[in-house]
């Protein structure tokens, strides 16, 4: 019963309540209009950049396409058209000789001097003006023009011959060896030849008597030979010829008598040519040619 009444009281209180709600609801005015916006607040600061993010692997290398076919040869080209000859001399079967410089075609007919293999001792070297001869010295003249028939190259030496008389006789005159003829290129075989049968010993003796490099053809030379061989060997530094200016040892005979008592000599320190007496004692430098 007692708990009947406690109830009956909460239920009034709570009607009380709600109409104590209702009444205050009553009092209150419609609800007003929506106020405006208020103005955006200032931006913040931006904020700390991340950290970058790590790189990636690199991607592995493709592998490598295969080799493609080798292409067809393309066709041979068509030869070129047969050149002209330049000169008379440069037909096939004709042979070149070496002028000193350069290789010049001489004909196959019509001339006797042609390019000759035969220079050096071991016959291997191209003849020409300051190479190696057969006999060991070195030539001094090439007859490239067939001016001589009876040679095509001078060789002199490769030693001198101690100083010695040009003749021992020195009181005749030896014709075959005097005068314009006995001084030209070519000359100095007969010119020797001559003095042999006149002579019992001096220059022209001794050079008959000499051999190198197997060779022993050799003679003593005529004014114009000693005269190239100073021309194309002295003035060159070829072939150890002395020179020093004492003239008792830079003086060479040659084959070539100036008169009864006197015969040229070659200077190769000046190039002089000079006739002294032939008892006096001058070198030799022996010649062959071939």
């Amino acid at each position: 019963m007692i708990l009947k009444t406690k109830q009956l009281t909460a239920a009034i209180l709570t009607l009380v309540t709600l109409s104590v709600s209702v009444s205050e609801a009553a009092r209150q005015g419609p609800k007003g209009p929506k106020g405006t916006q208020g103005v955006a607040g200032p931006r913040g600061p931006v904020g700390r950049a991340g950290n970058n993010g790590a790189n990636g692997a690199p991607g592995a290398t493709g592998a490598s396409g295969p080799v493609g076919p080798a292409g067809v040869q393309g066709p041979a080209g068509t030869n070129g058209a047969p050149g002209t000859h330049a000169v008379n001399g440069n037909a096939i079967g004709d042979t070149l000789v070496w002028n000193g410089s350069a290789w010049t075609p001489t004909p196959s007919s019509g001339s006797r001097f042609a390019y000759s293999n035969t220079c050096g001792i071991s016959g291997t070297d191209a003849c020409k003006i300051g190479v190696v001869g057969p006999g060991g010295g070195w030539i001094f003249f090439v007859d490239y023009n067939d001016e001589y028939p009876g040679f095509d190259y001078l060789e002199a030496a490769p030693t001198d011959i101690a100083a010695v008389v040009w003749c021992d006789d020195t009181s005749n005159s030896i014709s075959a060896v005097a005068g314009w003829s006995a001084n030209a290129v070519g000359t100095g075989q007969a010119n020797t030849t001559a003095m042999l049968g006149s002579c019992g010993t001096g220059a022209a003796h001794e050079a008959d008597f000499y051999t190198a490099g197997t060779k022993s053809d050799w003679f003593l030379g005529s004014e114009g030979e000693m005269m190239l061989m100073y021309t194309n060997l002295r003035l060159a530094g070829v072939g150890s010829l002395a020179v020093n200016m004492n003239a008792d040892q830079t003086t060479y005979w040659s084959s070539t008598e100036q008169s009864s008592g006197y015969a040229f000599t070659q200077r190769f320190s000046g190039g002089n040519q000079t006739g002294m007496l032939k008892s006096d004692l001058y070198l030799v430098r022996p010649v062959r040619a071939f």
